[in-house]
């Protein structure tokens, strides 16, 4: 047998740390973060614990991967070049999109950021995502011509925010495609 290339040594890196992500991912979701050990998701992915230890310091640092990925999934890197108008209705149907595949794992993150004084990596990554998103937000309002773009800005992420927090809470009713025509109608979107 010949030695792995580069190429593929790092492919082969990166299935396996999507095995891990995937079955923690899976895990948390069902049974909570505190409800999951390294090992249950060792053997949820059919490798062995030092493996895991191989690529990650522990369950917090597999958490702290899944919900970078997580927020940045959706987000692409040409998003930059969306124009205002592009940018608002991207970020709004992200938001959708992003609640309806994957709120079940804003059901687990959420009260540990909301609701402990540990995880505080979150909290400053997620305080970083939203200021990213209210500069790039206020630079679209602005090739729009709203008067204070800055404000708009704020209060769309905070509206974002609450249409999260209420889609958590009772997903199954709420209004998903008024709320998203809703935004579309007070900022002229098609």
């Amino acid at each position: 047998m010949y030695p792995l290339t580069t190429k593929q040594s790092k492919e082969s890196e990166k299935q396996i740390k999507d095995k891990i992500l995937n079955s923690a991912y899976n895990l948390f979701i069902s049974n909570g973060f505190y409800n999951v050990s390294i090992l249950k998701i060792a053997e949820d992915a059919k490798i062995s614990s030092s493996t895991i230890y191989n690529y990650y310091s522990g369950k917090t640092s597999i958490l702290k991967s899944l919900v970078e990925k997580h927020f940045k999934t959706g987000l692409k890197k040409n998003s930059k070049k969306l124009s205002g108008n592009d940018y608002v209705k991207y970020l709004i149907d992200q938001t959708f999109e992003q609640l309806e595949n994957h709120c079940n794992f804003l059901r687990v993150i959420y009260p540990m950021i909301f609701f402990t004084n540990s995880f505080h990596y979150l909290k400053d990554f997620l305080y970083q995502f939203t200021l990213e998103h209210i500069n790039r937000l206020e630079e679209a309002f602005n090739e729009m011509g709203y008067k204070d773009p800055f404000d708009e800005a704020r209060g769309l992420i905070t509206e974002i925010d609450g249409i999260n927090l209420h889609y958590m809470t009772v997903s199954s009713m709420y209004p998903v495609e008024e709320v998203k025509e809703m935004l579309y109608s007070r900022y002229d979107l098609k």
